[in-house]
């Protein structure tokens, strides 16, 4: 071979050479976008999941706090052991008065309760969401019967003691409602922080890793 074709066959070589190194960098390129931005999302799915978590306990657990006001006012009517300082009638509407006053503010909290829970029910998973609509229907059960129990306390009810019982059985399915969404929020939770890392984020922190060396 002379030293002529040689060289066109060099710069031939160095040429196409050129163009692979080329088309390779421009995939990776492109590549590494696609992957940064898959990254950003699972990034922000992981912040929606946590937020409408929180919203719906926070709604639930303060709707609950309302109807155990309610229910301590209640109970306070009728203890004979509780100290009651002055005209014990009018210290009964007192009671009787913030229990009325506790479950409006529960029924009050619980009107958002349909906005959060669907927030929930979009991010899921299937577990959680279950969790989750047992609660809320579990939170409008102890509502109706507190609220029941309120009203027939507050008419003089003959059978108001059986409408007690009834509130704190919904009181305590609640309770148990509560918990199980709590174990499966968090469970979900920690199967996000635990999962296998995404292969678009081992890719970029290799490609990092990498850069840096």
């Amino acid at each position: 071979m002379d030293a002529g074709l040689a060289a066109v066959l060099g710069a031939a070589v160095g040429a196409i050479g050129a163009s692979a190194t080329a088309l390779i960098s421009g995939a990776l390129g492109r590549s590494q976008t696609r992957l940064q931005l898959r990254a950003e999302g699972d990034r922000i799915v992981d912040e929606h999941r946590r937020s409408s978590y929180r919203d719906l306990f926070e709604c639930t657990e303060t709707t609950r706090a309302h109807l155990g006001e309610a229910r301590s006012s209640l109970s306070q009517m009728f203890d004979d052991e509780a100290p009651v300082p002055g005209d014990q009638m009018a210290v009964a509407d007192v009671l009787q008065e913030r229990a009325v006053a506790a479950v409006s503010a529960a029924e009050e909290k619980l009107a958002g309760i349909p906005r959060v829970h669907a927030a929930v029910a979009i991010q899921g998973p299937e577990a959680t969401q279950a969790a989750a609509t047992a609660l809320v229907e579990a939170l409008r059960q102890e509502l109706e019967h507190t609220k029941r129990w309120t009203v027939a306390v507050q008419d003089g009810w003959s059978d108001w003691d059986e409408y007690e019982k009834r509130a704190f059985e919904a009181h305590h399915s609640a309770t148990a409602h509560s918990l199980a969404f709590a174990c499966e929020a968090s469970a979900a939770l920690q199967r996000d922080g635990s999962r296998p890392e995404p292969r678009s984020r081992r890719w970029l922190r290799r490609s990092h890793r990498d850069r840096s060396r």
